[in-house]
């Protein structure tokens, strides 16, 4: 009997099946994506094999098998087929038993290493996941292990011999299915290499995060990938089975054997990330390194509210170190790229009682309060096409009434509309969360104005964003009020003719009596216009514009006179 490996891993296949489903007939499909064997009630088991491994499994009378319609092929194994397949794995029963005999590291060593060269591009990919789920229950991000490269038949022989070392393996965490413990064992000794992520264009990023609920992970959380899996677990294995003899000896570099690596990875719990509460993860590589950090220093994932990435009603996104950034962002940002971005704890009116409205009567105030609610409610109905144009609309508002209310009152002054307006505006702006501001000084916001600590530039943007109202006002300051008795007084100035009435446009058209009282008859008759524009215009074709009169025309001769 000479098997190739394809052979024998669609023999564990079917055998696999056969006892999965309580002994039901297989049945082979092939299609556009690929090879699988189907049972019922089971999830479908991909293989990598053609009708030609069938009929060498069936001559050497390991499984009897019969083509059907579609086409397709069903059949089961024979209890020669299930002996082989369990001999073949190393077992003395068959696989449905306990087993009985457990491999030793030189034996998964050879089983591995006999498909590392045919089955060379299996590789298996560490990536980690992070969703706002996890972040709002301040969890750590979450891993999984996927399969590139190779066949559905490589993954599957990679499995079968992970299968049998599975006594060897730590059940953590229990229930896992082998295969995931074995690589997961391997990447605690660094058998897994750092995958350096592919820097996406900005506009494949934001698609990428408003599509999917995942998050940038913290730092310490890397994606990883074990190259040609067959021969690094040989290589795992070839090391375990040196520690066997000698407990000095763990992993080492198999190709040069650096005596100064070998106690690096002396014990498998090594290296590992070490988490601070407000310090970035650092590996430590055993465990006096761990206990230099000092006490404040954990290998329990401790959630680190900083770095964030922040997420901008533009689309925009930027990554914030500590609460300062984040607070010198300004107006717009949000912790998701679903909102809400910014307006959660507004409140426009907050500085309301501060600004000095005491010298305006109380309907002026409501006024006031009115036009600072509006505004709000138009921000907040606002979306990410209207970019900035309706905050600035909204301090423009603010400023106008607030303005308008002391020039009624008599109080505005030259100095109140450069410097306390634009402050009154522009606190508004920043507590409503339209604008740009910080209640304390920071790397970003350094000039003091209002209420709040602004960029430098403030004044200057809102002196070029107001001055066209402001020069309105300017113009209605020194404008005195009509005097009541201005009627009674002499006019100096002499009478004026009256002007003559504007002449409408268009010729002139006059209609006899009869023309129009026949018009009116028609009109009532239910004619159409063209029918009434040849009695009117005395024409055999009237016009458009002669038949669009019609109505008109009827209209200004007969109800005018009622």
């Amino acid at each position: 009997m000479n098997l190739t490996s394809q052979q024998k891993g669609l023999l564990f296949a079917i055998v696999d099946g056969h006892h999965a489903s309580g002994g039901s007939e297989f049945i082979f499909v092939q299609n556009r994506t690929g090879s699988s064997l189907l049972y019922p009630e089971r999830p479908q088991i991909p293989v990598s094999a053609s009708a030609i491994d069938f009929r060498q499994l069936e001559r050497d009378n390991l499984i009897t098998f019969e083509e059907t319609p579609g086409p397709c092929l069903t059949g089961k194994p024979t209890e020669l087929g299930i002996d082989t397949a369990a001999s073949l794995r190393g077992e003395t029963a068959p696989s449905e038993g306990p087993v009985v005999h457990l491999p030793s590291w030189k034996d998964l060593q050879a089983a591995f290493l006999q498909y590392a060269v045919e089955h060379s591009d299996l590789r298996a990919e560490w990536t980690w996941l992070y969703t706002h789920a996890d972040r709002s229950a301040q969890q750590p991000p979450h891993g999984q292990w996927t399969f590139r490269g190779g066949s559905p038949g490589s993954q599957h022989i990679f499995k079968e011999i992970a299968r049998r070392a599975a006594g060897r393996l730590p059940n953590d965490p229990p229930g896992a299915e082998p295969w995931r413990l074995w690589l997961d064992l391997m990447r605690t000794e660094s058998y897994a290499v750092k995958v350096l992520p592919r820097r996406p264009s900005t506009h494949r990023f934001r698609i990428g995060v408003e599509s999917s609920g995942y998050l940038p992970f913290p730092p310490g959380f890397e994606n990883q990938q074990i190259e040609n899996v067959f021969k690094s677990s040989a290589d795992f294995c070839h090391v375990r089975s040196l520690g066997e003899r000698s407990p000095m000896v763990t992993r080492t570099d198999i190709k040069t054997q650096d005596p100064k690596r070998v106690l690096t990875f002396l014990d498998i719990n090594h290296p590992k990330f070490m988490y601070h509460a407000t310090k970035p993860p650092v590996q430590g590589f055993s465990e006096q390194q761990q206990a230099e950090l000092g006490p404040n220093w954990s290998e329990t994932y401790i959630f680190q509210a900083y770095p964030k990435c922040k997420y901008h009603r533009t689309g925009k996104t930027i990554n914030v170190k500590d609460a300062e950034e984040e607070a010198a962002l300004g107006e717009g940002w949000g912790d998701s790229s679903n909102g809400p971005f910014g307006l959660q704890n507004a409140d426009p009116f907050r500085w309301l009682d501060a600004w000095g409205l005491e010298c305006l009567d109380s309907d002026a105030r409501d006024r006031i309060r009115a036009v600072l609610a509006n505004a709000h409610a138009d921000v907040i109905d606002s979306g990410a096409d209207h970019d900035s144009k309706v905050r600035v609309a909204s301090m423009r508002s603010v400023f106008g009434l607030v303005a308008d209310e002391y020039l009624n009152a008599g109080l505005l002054t030259e100095s109140m509309l450069e410097a306390s307006l634009p402050q009154i505006a522009y606190d508004a702006a920043v507590s409503g969360g339209w604008q740009t501001g910080a209640a304390e000084k920071s790397s970003r916001c350094t000039l003091q104005f209002g209420h709040y600590w602004v960029p430098n530039d403030v004044p200057q943007i809102l002196k070029a964003l107001f001055e066209v109202q402001v020069w309105r006002f300017r113009g209605r300051l020194n404008v005195k009020p009509l005097l009541a008795d201005r009627s009674e007084r002499p006019s100096v100035e002499p009478a004026r003719p009256e002007a003559e009435p504007t002449k409408k446009r268009g010729r002139k058209r006059v209609f006899t009596q009869e023309q129009l009282n026949t018009a009116r008859e028609m009109k009532a008759a239910e004619k159409t216009n063209n029918e009434i524009a040849k009695i009117l215009y005395n024409t055999h074709t009237p016009t458009p514009a002669q038949r669009r009169s019609v109505p008109t025309t009827l209209r200004h001769h007969f109800k005018s006179r009622q």
